[in-house]
């Protein structure tokens, strides 16, 4: 069972540290403390299983119902890859209504295609390529509006 507990910064130095999505995106010092911004009280979230952090979500506001959706996950994830996404998806999907979400937009990588099957599990649509987008590499732009 996964229990969910508030979002802190210590998750995500956690995660960064401890395989961060499977080793797919390493995260660089200088990018540390803009995963501090994540931290929203109502819009983020941690998910343990057995006392070990899974994964972390959430949204932040852009603008006005304009959200940017997050997720991080350490290796661990792959033990529970069903459960931890049913959970993501209806911790979104409450947060969505909670907040009167307009619009939903989340980045991946290019190259990562659990990333591609999974935003497109949550029902969101490519709209593009963001060439370079970070580390010099190619992310693609996903959305779904409501």
């Amino acid at each position: 069972m996964i229990k969910i507990v508030p979002f802190e910064f210590e998750h995500a130095k956690y995660i960064a540290y401890n395989e961060m999505n499977a080793d797919i995106v390493n995260v660089k010092e200088r990018y540390l403390k803009n995963l501090e911004q994540l931290v929203k009280p109502k819009t983020s979230w941690t998910g343990i299983i057995d006392d070990k952090i899974i994964a972390a979500g959430g949204m932040v506001e852009l603008w006005d119902h304009v959200y940017e959706g997050w997720v991080m996950a350490t290796a661990d994830i792959q033990k529970h890859p069903v459960a931890t996404a049913r959970i993501i998806k209806k911790i979104f999907a409450r947060v969505m209504v909670e907040h009167k979400v307009h619009r939903l937009q989340t980045t991946v990588k290019a190259d990562y295609e659990i990333g591609h099957k999974f935003a497109k599990w949550l029902g969101l649509e490519k709209e593009g390529l963001m060439r370079k987008y970070l580390d010099d590499n190619d992310y693609y732009l996903y959305s779904r509006i409501f």
